[in-house]
């Protein structure tokens, strides 16, 4: 248990390092890294009756990086939500130029 939680906890500072050029795809993949991890660590748990002092100590304090994880998280959701907008909108008013009608009258000039 205590290699997965020193895994957890490297995977946790590689993101932290990289936060500020972190895509949308890098969240992706720390999030599933960081769950397949933390299932192994639930797992080691259960099979143990306690986990030691200094195994709690470090999960709480990779547990303390997870606000700033979820914030640079929030804020990759929002750029994408503002972007789409962006989209819709812009849609929306292309599809006021061009006109999905039929020509159902004609007008005809006659000479006099």
């Amino acid at each position: 248990m205590d290699e997965l939680i020193e895994q957890l906890e490297r995977l946790t500072k590689q993101m932290l390092a990289a936060l500020d050029t972190a895509d949308a795809d890098d969240m992706v993949a720390f999030t599933e890294r960081r769950e397949h991890l933390v299932s192994g660590i639930r797992s080691a748990m259960e099979s143990t009756s306690e986990a030691s002092a200094s195994q709690k100590s470090k999960v709480q304090s990779i547990l303390a990086y997870d606000f700033t994880i979820q914030s640079a998280m929030a804020k990759l959701r929002d750029d994408a939500l503002t972007e789409h907008n962006k989209f819709v909108v812009a849609k929306k008013n292309k599809s006021v130029y061009e006109a999905a009608y039929v020509e159902d009258s004609y007008f005809i000039d006659k000479r006099k």
